[in-house]
């Protein structure tokens, strides 16, 4: 009897001819590549997914929020800059097991899709071995580098040690994620997102649990919080056992399943991921880095606490477009191309219409939403909260457009324009920071410069150029939502200068009024008849909004 992976993916075939146009093409298109043999129908399945993508953000979103001025409060500004700081660092190890699971997604979904327990096998156990002993690498990795941060980015002689445990806990902590991957990775190829999201909640709830105990019943220490991260993964991942086995019959472990041959594969592709992954951390993580580094752990915790708004929204928009990962990786599958570009489009434009108005908020009210977080002593952030955020419409509309080079493995040019920009980024921030004499505000910018011109002029073309259609043809998705930024930012911050914003409620009553105000322009003016098919709005609104 065939498992749940291949029960669940082998039916998801092509219903409805290439060729056929008209206004709900992107309903069905969506609708069609999820279609589920399960007990569940199709449109509970991807409302369970995304409902598990919202729940996960808004729980990232409250603890982002609450944690930030916790720490500082707790630990002080400069002891908290190393937790940021660690963050990042522990990023650059995770390339190699990141970007081989992106790989091994990719070859995993195919064999399913061509229902092949055998092959689906030895791409399983391929990767989960070939994993295990290049986790086992790393350990010795992570320990020694813990050793020498202290004394690389000038953590203070009383942090020293903990700031070492923080480290060693941290990185321990994502050696296991990485390693249960291996076992989520199924429910991904499955369209389970919903399951994965249960164990990322179970896994960053246990987290600030355990912070929040310790650092009750005992004096703040950096050592609570990596201890506090490591004990989370550990159960994280074997939750994420437990849920392989429950759901995958088919997909057993098994050393004589592994292929060398095969994970070599899997492997060189991952090389050209990893590079690719280099080049974005470069784009990416490298801020907090140079800020210590040139500026000291001060200046470090003070740009952390704005950099706090760039994850959160990074982590807003990969809610949504997580969604339609699987979808690619699927159509691909069936060489349904068309599919490809008109998903890919889809996600695009509703990202950037969706990511539009936070930023275009948080740009306008950057004084006020400083204030009332952490403090009107960090109300000087604010134009560094700008620099950092404006520029997220257009580079967090564009990653949709990454799951085309991974779905038809074109992965090596992106990858050397990645890593060539990044360490162009790199240069930059260190020039603009120090001889041009910007400081931490150069950073930023460079950020802005760099990342911009990349996501702006090489993605979209790039994508075009590989799905065979016209280079124009992302663009148009793009620009609505860059448009809807830049008013949505002016009218925040004349309406504030204007309105005396001294509470909470004042500034909600304001974002809610341009909230409101934008959303039923964008239904009206925005969205397509397919487009707005896909909102979850119930009919009865629906209907008066027509």
């Amino acid at each position: 009897m065939s498992g749940y992976i291949f029960k669940s993916i082998k039916c998801l075939t092509v219903k409805q001819s290439l060729n056929e146009t008209g206004p709900n093409q992107l309903l069905l298109i969506i609708m069609d590549s999820l279609a589920s043999q399960m007990a569940m129908t199709l449109k509970e399945q991807t409302g369970k997914n995304l409902v598990a993508n919202i729940t996960y953000l808004i729980i990232n979103i409250v603890i982002g929020v609450f944690l930030t001025p916790y720490y500082v409060d707790m630990l002080g500004v400069a002891a908290y800059a190393v937790v940021p700081l660690t963050t990042s660092l522990i990023g650059y190890i995770g390339l190699f097991t990141d970007s081989l699971n992106s790989a091994v997604a990719r070859h995993l979904m195919i064999d399913v899709q061509g229902n092949s327990v055998e092959r689906a096998n030895r791409t399983f156990n391929s990767a989960l071995f070939g994993v295990s002993k290049l986790i086992l690498i790393l350990i010795p990795v992570v320990i020694v580098v813990s050793l020498f941060v202290p004394q690389l980015f000038g953590v203070p002689l009383e942090n020293t040690t903990e700031a070492t445990w923080l480290f060693i806990g941290m990185g321990l902590a994502f050696l296991l994620r990485a390693w249960s991957s291996s076992f989520t990775v199924t429910l991904y190829t499955s369209n389970r997102l919903d399951l994965i999201n249960i164990i990322n909640v179970i896994n960053i709830v246990g987290q600030v649990s355990l912070i929040v105990a310790l650092f009750t019943i005992s004096t703040p220490s950096l050592t609570f919080i990596g201890a506090s991260y490591a004990l989370s993964a550990a159960m994280a991942t074997a939750l994420s056992v437990m849920m392989y086995k429950k759901m995958n019959r088919d997909l057993v472990v098994r050393y004589r399943h592994y292929d060398k041959k095969r994970f070599k594969e899997m492997a060189q592709m991952g090389g050209w991921i990893i590079i690719n992954n280099i080049g974005s951390l470069l784009f990416l993580n490298i801020d907090l880095i140079v800020v210590n580094y040139l500026f000291g752990n001060v200046a470090g915790g003070e740009y952390a606490i704005a950099f706090q708004w760039v994850i959160l929204l990074r982590s807003l928009a990969g809610t949504f477009i997580s969604v339609i990962g699987p979808i690619i990786l699927i159509a691909y599958a069936n060489k349904q191309m068309d599919r490809i570009i008109a998903v890919s489009k889809g996600a695009v434009k509703l990202t950037s219409i969706g990511m539009a108005l936070p930023i275009g908020l948080l740009c306008g009210l950057a004084p006020n939403v400083l204030t009332a977080w952490v403090g009107e002593s960090f109300t000087h952030l604010a134009p560094l909260m700008i620099l950092l955020l404006s520029h997220l419409v257009i580079n967090t509309a564009v990653t949709p457009l990454f799951l085309i080079n991974t779905a038809l493995n074109k992965v090596r040019l992106p990858a050397i324009v990645t890593l060539v920009g990044g360490v162009g980024n790199l240069l930059l921030a260190l020039f603009l920071a120090s001889p041009a004499g910007w400081g931490i505000y150069g950073v930023a910018a460079a950020g802005l410069i760099s990342l911009t011109l990349k996501n702006f002029f090489f993605t979209p073309v790039y994508a075009s150029v590989v799905m065979r259609a016209p280079i124009h043809t992302f663009y148009p998705s793009i620009i609505p939502g860059m448009i809807s930024m830049i008013i949505i930012s002016l009218m925040s911050a004349t309406f504030s200068s204007i309105i005396s914003l001294n509470d909470l409620i004042g500034m909600a009553i304001l974002a809610g009024s341009i909230t409101i105000t934008y959303l039923l322009f964008t239904w009206k003016f925005l969205l397509n008849d397919a487009e707005r098919s896909l909102m979850p709005v119930p009919a009865s609104i629906k209907r008066r909004l027509s």
